[in-house]
């Protein structure tokens, strides 16, 4: 994944919020970034790995520029030429009696790890969906989503920055309109992802 700078693309926000400082732009930018991705799951990576014998739960790892929110999907080969999906399921309902076999089902257990049912009795490569948020704090992000959903992201920073009481720039009916433009663009985001999903982009 390609980073770029969160500052080079502040400008259209500090010409409507002049005065604001750049450290608050870029907290609002990066806020708006990741309650995008929270909401939408459009941010996802693929990650390769496999299981290991009599291990049911295993660690995602992390990344400098982003955090792991959630397992969109995981796909395990079973032999050279045989795939299954597994399914999605609490493990308040796996049974701890279950003997090794092939894991059938997986749950996600924040923070970024995933456990698989039942343990498996072999190793198997897996496929992970991930979907991402960046951190906070963060000063750059990935470049697919600055060029795809910049303009969702200036409108949830001004959203915020226009509701800061006692400011220059504070107007609270442009701030609920661009909140609304918000709301929209995420509503966009989380369809672009569930298209994506269903018509198998989910890259295996």
């Amino acid at each position: 994944m390609s980073q770029v700078q969160v500052y080079a693309y502040l400008g259209p926000i500090r010409q409507i919020c002049r005065g604001c400082p750049t450290t608050t732009l870029n907290e609002a930018y990066i806020a708006a970034v990741r309650r995008f991705c929270h909401e939408s799951k459009w941010f996802q990576s693929t990650l390769i790995g496999a299981t290991i014998l009599d291990e049911p739960t295993y660690n995602l790892g992390s990344d400098p520029y982003s955090e792991i929110i959630g397992v969109r999907a995981i796909a395990l080969a079973d032999t050279a030429t045989s795939t299954v999906d597994l399914i999605e399921q609490s493990s308040a309902l796996w049974n701890p009696n279950d003997t090794h076999d092939t894991p059938e089902f997986f749950e996600y257990t924040p923070e970024a790890q995933f456990s698989v049912h039942p343990k498996p009795d072999a190793v198997y490569s897996l496929t992970i969906a991930l979907t991402l948020q960046p951190k906070i704090g963060s000063n750059s992000l990935d470049d697919s989503l600055i060029n795809k959903w910049d303009l969702a992201f200036r409108s949830g920073a001004l959203g915020y920055l226009m509701r800061i009481p006692g400011m220059a720039w504070t107007d609270k009916n442009e701030a609920n309109q661009q909140e609304t433009r918000f709301v929209d663009w995420i509503n966009k985001g989380a369809s672009a992802a569930e298209k994506r999903y269903d018509i198998g982009m989910t890259p295996w």
